[in-house]
């Protein structure tokens, strides 16, 4: 897509943060029992650890929220958000990271923003 004035692309910016901000598919948490909650009730957990400092996790928040519109199901398929400023995943080394719990298990995790690869993780996990 080609933007022919700035204005153009801070719209653009703009409906992808608003769709970030408000997509009902992505549950955004602050404690680790509601981690350990969502991850318990679901068949498949996809967590986003990010920080608000980190251009690739923000590069990448827009398309999250267009998979977790894809494939999340209330009670199957979880898309969780994470500040790891919160401390809520100490092991983690570096932003952004997404971690696959399959039946309340961390079965694997991706470095780095690769939505492709997300998302063919996602489609392997659910044959499981």
């Amino acid at each position: 897509m080609s933007y022919k004035r700035y204005g153009d692309l801070a719209e653009k910016q703009d409906e992808e943060k608003k769709l970030i901000e408000t997509s009902p598919h992505v549950l955004h948490i602050s404690s680790i029992e509601e981690k350990r909650h969502l991850i318990s009730r679901n068949k498949l957990s996809i967590v986003n650890i990010w920080g608000t400092w980190c251009g690739p996790c923000k590069s990448m928040a827009g398309p999250y929220a267009k998979l977790a519109e894809k494939y999340g199901k209330p009670g199957q398929i979880a898309f969780i958000k994470e500040d790891i400023t919160l401390g809520l995943s100490p092991n983690v080394k570096a932003v952004p990271v997404i971690q696959f719990y399959f039946q309340g298990r961390l079965v694997d995790e991706i470095i780095g923003p690769d939505i492709k690869g997300i998302e063919a993780k996602i489609n392997e996990l659910m044959t499981m």
